[in-house]
């Protein structure tokens, strides 16, 4: 019994730093996604971003999708780190979600022979997605029965001092 928490305590340690790193890279990206979708917008001078036709729309969609990228990062980061079930469930059902869609994205791709390449990376990303959705599942579920019981310990101990 001893054997197994400690190595169930290492594995949900794994998980948790795992997911954590992952989300704060996230974090990151998002930020330059939406430092992208600004210059765009704003009309800087930077090599690459000149003369992209509609440019208005492509920068706020790189906003949006960096606001989204960088609130599921935080929510991923910010519930490894407090142990919150609600977070991570909700980062679960995000990364489940965003899982289907590219894995629809790959079927897609591959049904043309241009873009079978992108298929399979589109492929590798909804499983690594689905994956982290899975991982944010069982830590949810960790943390839910570590409250329940620090909660039946807190209750156990003012009982004893009463």
């Amino acid at each position: 019994m001893g054997l197994f928490n400690c190595v169930g305590g290492c594995m949900l340690g794994i998980f948790r730093w795992g997911i954590f790193i992952v989300n704060i890279v996230n974090l990151l990206f998002g930020g330059a996604v939406i430092f992208f979708g600004i210059a765009i917008l704003a009309r800087l001078d930077i090599a690459g971003l000149e003369g992209i036709a509609d440019a208005d729309a492509i920068g706020v969609v790189l906003i949006i999708a960096g606001i989204f990228s960088v609130a599921v990062a935080f929510a991923g980061c910010f519930g490894t780190l407090k142990g919150s079930p609600t977070l991570m469930k909700m980062y679960a059902g995000v990364m489940f979600a965003l899982g289907a869609l590219n894995f629809l994205s790959a079927i897609f791709a591959f049904m043309d022979a241009a873009t079978v390449g992108a298929g399979a990376v589109s492929m590798v990303v909804s499983v690594l997605e689905l994956v982290a959705g899975i991982f944010s599942v069982l830590l949810s579920k960790t943390f839910k029965k570590k409250r329940i019981e620090e909660r039946e310990e807190a209750m156990r101990r003012a009982h004893s001092q009463s």
